[in-house]
């Protein structure tokens, strides 16, 4: 039976505790927030690339994916050790591949940057979707960087990035196929993705001015459901 007729959409908003009995999408509002709003908000900016991912379901049925990086650098905070885990609602559990709808969801060999928030109750990616950026390479083999809904990053503004197309899809279940581009604009990135890392690591220098020494997640216990909380609000804190 195909894994897409299991897959089950719930809302970041909903009870965490009825998600797998829930099957119906619905829609999660997930305010906007800028790069610079986004680095304001974290704990630490991480780069790295995913080397293991392991689901955990909690007493209430819940599955957690917990993801695990090889640390390439560390933009902002601290860290302890080479490796470091993260966990996000939702992944496989028996037939059923549940999505909280607006997290992300990784696959090991995916090298990207994140923002990392340990108090997000649904996810520990500052603004979900928002606060990641991977490495890709295009058909071609030229390496790029692109946001969480598959958009490429080209350069960016005062306090925010610029976006150009979309080298990238996301699926219901938060993977990606290959964007729906026009053949001449197939060759790859229009920006070099060193230069796009080196402008994510200034930003995280610049404006994550609360970011500490963090600890990984992954000797710490499953979440249980966490009824009544909805995703943090982002708030710019120069206003």
């Amino acid at each position: 039976m195909s894994l897409f007729r299991h897959l089950k959409h719930v809302a970041a908003t909903a009870s965490l505790a009825t998600i797998g009995a829930t099957s119906a999408a619905t829609a999660t509002i997930i305010p906007p927030a800028t790069l610079k709003v986004l680095a304001q908000r974290s704990d630490a900016v991480i780069h790295g690339t995913i080397v293991r991912q392991e689901t955990r379901v909690n007493v209430d049925g819940l599955p957690w994916t917990f993801y695990t990086l090889q640390v390439l650098n560390v933009m902002a905070g601290e860290i302890e050790g080479s490796e470091f885990t993260f966990r996000c609602a939702g992944g496989m559990a028996d037939t059923y591949f549940t999505v909280v709808d607006g997290t992300p969801v990784f696959a090991v060999g995916d090298e990207m940057v994140f923002f990392y928030l340990q108090d997000e109750p649904f996810c520990q990616v500052s603004g979900f979707t928002q606060g990641v950026f991977r490495r890709m390479n295009s058909a071609a083999g030229v390496p790029g960087i692109v946001n969480g809904d598959g958009f490429e990053l080209t350069a960016f503004s005062s306090d925010d990035v610029v976006l150009g197309r979309q080298l990238e899809r996301r699926l219901p279940n938060g993977l990606f196929t290959p964007g729906e581009e026009p053949q001449s604009s197939r060759e790859g990135p229009a920006a070099d993705a060193e230069g796009i890392l080196d402008e994510l690591s200034r930003f995280a220098r610049a404006f994550a001015h609360r970011a500490h020494r963090v600890s990984s997640t992954k000797d710490l216990p499953t979440p249980t459901s966490v009824r009544g909380k909805e995703p943090a609000q982002p708030k710019d804190a120069s206003q």
